[in-house]
């Protein structure tokens, strides 16, 4: 379907919420969880666009 057009602005701070998921699950957690594959359709967002 089709969804809203998101700000670049919002965009980034998705991007970086990622970034900061991924660094977590790469770097922080014991054992390390490594992520395969990423898309846009493994990130869910809360009802203010926050990754989570």
């Amino acid at each position: 379907g089709e969804g809203c057009q998101l700000s670049w602005t919002r965009r980034m701070k998705i991007i970086v919420g990622v970034a900061c998921g991924l660094r977590y699950m790469h770097y922080e957690l014991q054992p390390a969880f490594t992520l395969l594959e990423l898309n846009s359709s493994a990130v869910y967002l809360t009802e203010d666009f926050s990754p989570k």
